[in-house]
């Protein structure tokens, strides 16, 4: 089964990572801010196999790339994944392996 997380302060990408692994058997948790996560990895050093990650982290009042390197001990695979595909690309120039850009379902 696949450990997957999303960190995200909206949390309608869940809909759309459910659809991308359809076919999969998954565990999915939501973050809805970073602190939340890092929080969270404190008391319970889960790993995933794949971690998508917001560029714009509002509750946080900070970007997805200036968390990314701290993120990026807890996974295999970071994708980037805003709903504006520019800033999906910014992340995966800042290190993410994968860019997409999130659709509303």
């Amino acid at each position: 089964m696949l450990e997957i997380a999303l960190i995200d302060d909206k949390s309608y990408g869940l809909k759309h990572i459910e659809k991308i692994h359809v076919d999969i058997e998954f565990n999915l948790d939501y973050f809805s801010s970073f602190r939340e996560f890092e929080a969270k990895m404190e008391t319970n050093k889960k790993f995933f196999d794949i971690i998508y990650l917001d560029y714009f982290l509002d509750k946080d009042g900070i970007t997805g790339d200036l968390v990314l390197s701290e993120v990026k001990k807890y996974t295999k695979k970071v994708i980037g994944f805003s709903s504006v595909q520019k800033c999906s690309e910014r992340l995966k120039k800042a290190g993410a392996d994968e860019a997409l850009e999130k659709i509303f379902y």
